[in-house]
């Protein structure tokens, strides 16, 4: 589950605090992005709304995934989501909550404290960091993902022809170690294939063998304001991957 940061501009590139459920070339997850501490909280009123109840559901840590399968069905991109990219769909996207199996959530609960932050930028707010519109990028930061120190992963982002929620993610990968506005401490090094980056990434036979990712966004708030939710789920792709929990 992620949430979008304040942006300046809509179509700019937005620090938005939209809760994004995931995006990347080789990790997917649940996940969300808000601005209210990662702190225990009351069980939800009976009357809260489902979108509330997710959002109180991260806070206290428990009831996640029954939380995101009653959202999911009020989505209010109706399946479209994939074809927002442009709007709503762009912008950061910051990482509230990950499935356990997921690993970018692996990574933030092995470090704790010490834990980077987990962006993705879509749209217009990917154009420098990935390198085009039609690109995203996962960004793991310590400090503001465009200008901190950061791991940036790119790839390709096209609407699939046959479902209209779903990205499907292309190469070619880039991958650097960046910090300032635009200064490069590593890297990039490309990755022309899916079957190449997975190599690099230690992947099996049949991950390298298997068909591009596919990224299908689940649940998406469309008023293009601060403090909208997205919920995604890799949905094809490397086995690694696949199936990995919704991101808010």
């Amino acid at each position: 589950t992620a949430e979008n940061t304040p942006a300046k501009c809509a179509e700019a590139t937005p620090v938005s605090r939209r809760a994004a459920l995931g995006l990347a070339a080789s990790t997917a997850s649940a996940a969300a992005t808000g601005t209210t501490p990662a702190r225990a909280a009351p069980a939800p009123a009976a009357s809260s709304s489902p979108r509330d109840q997710l959002l109180s559901a991260i806070r206290a840590g428990s009831g996640v995934e029954g939380a995101l399968e009653a959202l999911i069905p009020l989505d209010p991109a109706q399946g479209r989501a994939a074809e927002l990219t442009e709007s709503v769909l762009g912008g950061e996207w910051r990482l509230l909550w990950s499935s356990q199996g997921s690993e970018v959530g692996q990574i933030q609960r092995s470090l704790g404290p010490l834990a980077p932050r987990s962006s993705q930028l879509l749209g217009s707010a990917a154009v420098i960091e990935a390198g085009g519109i039609k690109r995203g990028c996962q960004v793991l930061s310590y400090g503001d993902p465009r200008s901190g120190l950061r791991l940036v992963l790119s790839a390709g982002l096209e609407p699939t022809p046959d479902d209209s929620a779903t990205l499907e993610v292309q190469p070619p990968f880039r991958l650097s170690l960046r910090t300032g506005a635009d200064r490069v401490l590593l890297g990039p090094a490309e990755f022309a294939s899916d079957a190449e980056f997975r190599a690099d990434q230690g992947r099996s036979e049949e991950a390298q063998e298997a068909p591009r990712n596919r990224y299908t966004q689940l649940y998406l708030d469309t008023t293009g304001e601060p403090g909208d939710i997205r919920i995604s789920r890799v949905t094809a792709g490397d086995p690694v991957v696949v199936g990995d929990g919704a991101r808010t």
